[in-house]
């Protein structure tokens, strides 16, 4: 990571792999076409860079945000790495600590995004119904995409019980991540 102090309309920067991101709120992302080091442009990979746009949009002075990234960086490690070494069939346990993360993620995200499209905290009631209507709809829809590209057969005895429990346990972790939520107010920008 480059750090580079730099004066873009005065406004503090730093840099890495091309993707300059201010420290004002009224300035924006610039320049993702490689990796600048004071002031000269080197190659970098594009992944990075959208990566760091990414990071940037939900870390962005967010407690929230900050939040809901680990918690996709730790879902997606999970579930990666149960395919790289064949963990959702060496541990029966596996796949139920999966969506127990899923349905914690989801949580985080929804409330992440109600939060900065309306640009203040939901209420506790109102938000706990479509926390659990987001978390019921994206997880019926994986479902049905594990249907779709095989992953998981309909024909197979326990499909129906395995789905109920996988759908029960998403909804086990968004409740201990809606628990969480309403625990650390204090933590959760209120801007």
């Amino acid at each position: 990571m480059t750090l580079s102090l730099g004066m873009l309309s005065r406004a503090p920067t730093w840099s890495l792999s091309g993707v300059i991101v201010t420290k004002w709120p009224s300035q924006r992302i610039h320049s993702m076409s490689g990796f600048f080091v004071l002031g000269k442009k080197k190659t970098s990979n594009k992944m990075l860079d959208i990566l760091i746009v990414v990071m940037s949009f939900f870390i962005k002075n967010n407690a929230l945000g900050l939040s809901t990234l680990l918690s996709a960086l730790v879902v997606t490690g999970l579930h990666l790495g149960a395919l790289r070494y064949y963990w959702y069939w060496s541990f029966w346990w596996f796949d139920i600590l999966v969506h127990f993360a899923g349905g914690f993620l989801l949580t985080f995200l929804f409330l992440f995004l109600y939060q900065s499209i309306s640009k203040n905290i939901p209420g506790i009631y109102h938000s706990f119904v479509f926390v659990i209507l987001f978390v019921l709809t994206v997880g019926l829809s994986w479902e049905l995409f594990e249907v779709i590209i095989e992953s998981a057969s309909i024909a197979e005895p326990d499909y129906l019980l395995d789905t109920i429990a996988d759908i029960f346990v998403d909804i086990a972790g968004a409740l201990f991540a809606y628990i969480l939520f309403l625990r650390v107010p204090a933590r959760i920008d209120r801007e």
